[in-house]
Formats: C-alpha cells, structure tokens, sequence
C-alpha cells in the first residue's frame, strides 16, 4: 500500500486523512489516533486493520457504507460519530475499548453482536437504531448513557456483570426480555429491586400486557415511560407509582390498581386513552 496514501502529523502518530481507494487498508503501526474524518466517506473500503492505534476521533470512518471487517485490538476509546451509518458492519470483538462517546455505532444497521469486555462507559445513544443487534453482554461496568441502545428493537437478551447506573430511555424501543445483572436475572423485561418491591425500569417497550409480582408495592419515576405498546397492566399490590410512571404510555386502556394510594406527578401523562380516568 503506498505511504502516501495515509496524511500523518509530523510525529507519524496521529492519521489525518486516507487518501486512497482501497478495500482493504492497515494502518501503519505509528499511528496511535486516527483523526478527525480521516476515512469520511471512503465508500471502497471494505476491511481496516489498526493495530497500534489507541483512539478514534469523532467521525472517523462516517458513512464508510461498505465497511465490514474493523481489526482494532488496541483501542480504548472511540469518539462520537466515528463509525455512524457503516451500515455493512456485522461484528465486533473491542477488547480494550473502555468508553463509546455520542452515536460511536449509530444506524449501524446490519450490527449483530458486539464484545466489549473491559467498557466502562457507553454514551448517548451510542448504539441508537442499530437494529440487528440481538444480544449484549457487559461483563465489568459503570454506565449506560441516554439513549444508549435506542431504537435497537431485535435487542432481546442483556447481560451485564457488576455495578451499574441506566441512563434515561437507555434501552427505549428495544424488546428486551431476559435482562441478567450479575447474578440477578430479570424476566420479561422487568428490572426489580434486589427484594423485588419496587419496578426500577421495563426494558422491553413494546410488551403489551403485564401482571406485577405481588411482591411489588413500588414502581419508581418513569419505570414505564414511553412504552407505547403497553395496552393493559394490573398491579395488586403496588400502594405507590412515582414521577412520570407511564408517561406517554399512548396504547394503555386498561389499569388495575385496587391498593395504590399516591400517584406522582404526570404519572399518566400522554396517556391519551386514560383522559379522564386520572
């Protein structure tokens, strides 16, 4: 491959520009950051190797419509952007990667499962409308941003191992129904306290019909939000519902509570076939 195909700063560490039009490209072995657009639109490329490289700048291989194959075992960090709308994208193995920024994976359309054992941080809608993606497992992690896996909805299966923090609508539009954390499994969707009295969040947005546990006396601030699908819910046992519970919840007909003695703010709002039930 011609060096001068490849735009490098001065100290050969940083990739500023792909100027070539090859399917298949390894990236020299200086490189330790590919920049900023530096593959924009290479709609040739096919499959790249990188094995030094350490970061991905934002928007680096946007639109890279035809890329299949990413090789990158040293990478820990890939910036917003970097591989939006590379729609051919199937795999990914990211051993090292620690942090996804904003929409890293968006509209990666054909992406059907994704290794990343050592994550620290997934960004805002970092996966968002990657809607091949059937199953995730995080084994070691810390945060899943807003947004995160939007809109994935072949997403049924979620495995994550120690502490972690959920992010508003992290998983909106998915269809998840088994959710393991740790050695806690969650079925159908439904993510409960460790003593299984309060609904924390429903990951499966487009379930239809539910029945809580009876265990369940809770459901915390917008556990429901925006599950459009929900049609009927019976909760026998819940004496609470917090902020925003069912929130744009606009399918919901039907609502059995005979014990719930406080209802929060906007619990129902946007719940256009409850007007005036509430």
């Amino acid at each position: 491959m011609p060096t001068n195909d490849f735009t490098l700063s001065e100290d050969g560490t940083i990739l500023l520009e792909y100027n070539g039009s090859d399917e298949n490209v390894i990236v020299p072995d200086s490189v330790r950051v590919i920049g900023h657009k530096a593959f924009y639109g290479c709609s040739a490329l096919r499959c790249i190797k990188m094995p030094k490289v350490n970061r991905i700048g934002e928007c680096a291989f946007l639109g890279c419509s035809l890329l299949k194959s990413v090789d990158m075992p040293n990478v820990t960090r890939i910036e917003g952007n970097a591989f939006r709308y590379c729609k051919a994208l199937k795999n990914l193995s990211m051993p090292k990667v620690e942090i996804f920024e904003v929409s890293a994976f968006g509209e990666c359309k054909s992406l059907q499962n994704i290794f990343m054992p050592n994550v620290k941080e997934i960004g805002y809608c970092a996966f968002i409308g990657c809607k091949s993606l059937k199953n995730v497992e995080i084994p070691n992690f810390t945060k899943i941003g807003e947004g995160a896996f939007l809109y994935c909805e072949s997403l049924k299966t979620i495995k994550i191992g120690t502490a972690v923090q959920i992010e508003e609508d992290a998983f909106n539009g998915c269809c998840i129904e088994n959710f393991k954390y740790g050695n806690f499994e969650i079925k159908d969707g439904l993510v409960l306290s460790d003593d299984k009295t309060e609904v924390l969040y429903c990951a499966n947005t487009r379930i239809k019909s539910i029945e809580l546990p009876n265990t369940v006396v809770r459901i915390v601030d917008g556990a429901f939000h925006d599950c459009a699908f929900l049609k009927e819910i019976k909760m026998p046992n819940v004496t609470e519902l917090g902020d925003s519970v069912f929130r744009d919840c606009k399918s919901l007909q039907t609502v059995e509570m005979p014990n719930v003695t406080k209802i929060g703010d906007d619990a129902f709002c946007g719940c256009e076939l409850l007007k005036g039930k509430f």
